[in-house]
């Protein structure tokens, strides 16, 4: 292949086909380093969620990138070393911090041109075994409940080689998001057989239902103690940057929860408890005709108090940013407040107005919680009706191993990729509505240097 033809083949940047090219070479200033954007297939397997060794409430994301770039040179394709480094939050990934470089190759496939001839595109193939921490961040704080996001930004670094900057544009699948993110097949689990012999019985049979292959992928990717994740499908959404014409970067979240009953357990309980035995010693205390006396009464009332203190740590919101008038501050405000006044003894001040208003307060401050609760289950199963509007026994968002997925080949040609510039123009974003869509909100937002295309989750309105 020819240096002239390798150079026709690169302007043919975009994929889909509506006869739209791509310039890749942008128009240079006097005195400034000409840039280069080129495609890059950037493959990420997801394998299982952890819980972070260096953060407390870290969370920390197992997986497989294979980063394959086209439009090379024949000399960058000789070398067959030629890949973009990551960034994973912002942040410079390295060995030292989670990512390791496994091999790289050299990579030929072709394009279809324009005039339905074939065109030989040149590039390169890298794998990586990588550790992402995510970011969590309280996105919904209904006390006693609380739902978070994990998020990883990856981004694909531009390169500066002297002669130029090189820029990486994301190169997606327009007809199955399983060939840019997916779930790593599952596998069969050994636990059932083990169980199987110390119980006795035969091995049973996966579900091969939805609600069961949805079970197996909880058990797949959810290897967490401090939190566990509302679904296994990620929300996910290219970053598209206007002013350079190019998507470095995606954006991955997982909602996640702490068990709603292990909140009842160490917060609701413990309240209720304290509450009914205050309700007892002021109901002793109001019944006495001269009150009880007030030793006894104090001392029933620390031991109330002290139980409070233990459990604040699991009442306060540990958002960065909180709120000092958010729901569980109230809530521990009007805890302490009703223990106040349920302290004060008849005896001493001659009257039981103040133990009787404490009690009030205390059973109106349950109120927060149940009504919460009423929401949280509510917001939960959207979420989870939300993540399977596109999924059934056959095809599953981003599950590999499921029927009619079927993982590029080089020999298959990249005729059925775009660049994120093509699919966000109205007429391929509509022909691809069951993939990628955009979010009515956002592209009402005037200005700003991006956009985003998201994956589909089947609502059709917000194409």
């Amino acid at each position: 292949m020819t240096n002239e033809n390798h150079e026709n083949a690169v302007q043919q940047q975009a994929c889909m086909k509506d006869g739209s090219g791509g310039e890749e070479k942008k128009e240079v200033k006097k005195g400034k380093k000409p840039e280069k954007t080129v495609r890059v297939k950037n493959v990420f397997m997801m394998k299982k969620l952890i819980d972070s060794p260096e953060e407390e409430d870290g969370i920390q994301l197992i997986g497989t990138f294979i980063q394959q770039v086209f439009d090379l040179t024949e000399e960058q394709y000789e070398k067959k070393d030629f890949e973009f480094g990551y960034r994973f939050n912002e942040t410079t990934a390295t060995e030292e911090t989670g990512l390791q470089k496994r091999r790289t190759e050299s990579l030929a496939t072709t394009e279809t041109m324009k005039d339905g001839t074939k065109k030989d595109i040149l590039g390169a193939r890298t794998t990586y075994q990588a550790q992402i921490p995510l970011v969590v961040e309280t996105l919904i704080s209904l006390f006693p409940y609380r739902i978070v996001t994990a998020t990883a930004t990856v981004e694909l670094s531009s390169l500066n080689l002297g002669e130029g900057t090189i820029r990486p544009d994301l190169f997606l699948h327009t007809k199955d998001p399983r060939n840019n993110i997916a779930i790593q097949g599952l596998k069969p689990d050994a636990r059932s057989s083990l169980l199987s012999v110390a119980m006795g019985e035969k091995t049973q049979k996966k579900d091969a239902t939805l609600a069961g292959i949805t079970e197996q992928l909880f058990d797949k990717l959810d290897k967490m103690k401090k939190y566990d994740i509302v679904h296994p499908y990620p929300k996910v959404y290219i970053e598209y940057e206007k002013k350079k014409a190019y998507a470095p970067r995606f954006v991955l979240s997982f909602y996640c929860i702490t068990s709603g009953f292990a909140k009842i357990v160490s917060i609701i309980l413990p309240v209720l408890l304290v509450t009914f035995i205050t309700i007892i010693n002021v109901y002793q205390d109001v019944n006495t005709p001269l009150g009880e006396e007030v030793s006894s009464h104090l001392q029933v009332m620390s031991g109330m108090t002290l139980t409070a203190v233990f459990i604040l740590p699991e009442i306060l919101d540990p958002s960065n940013r909180n709120d000092l008038f958010g729901q569980s501050n109230i809530y521990v405000i009007l805890v302490f407040l009703s223990l106040i006044l349920t302290s004060i003894p008849k005896a001493v001040f001659k009257t039981q107005v103040p133990e009787i208003i404490g009690v009030v307060i205390m059973f109106a401050s349950f109120v927060l919680p149940v009504v919460n609760t009423i929401r949280y289950y509510g917001i939960i199963r959207r979420i989870k009706g939300e993540s399977m509007l596109l999924s059934d026994n056959q095809s599953h968002r981003f599950l590999s191993e499921k029927k009619g997925f079927k993982q590029w080949n080089a020999k298959d040609g990249i005729d059925e990729y775009a660049v994120a510039a093509d699919l966000l123009k109205p007429e391929n974003l509509k022909g691809c509505g069951d993939i990628y869509m955009t979010r009515e909100e956002e592209e009402a937002e005037e200005g700003g240097n991006y956009r985003r295309l998201w994956w589909s989750t089947g609502n059709k309105k917000k194409h």
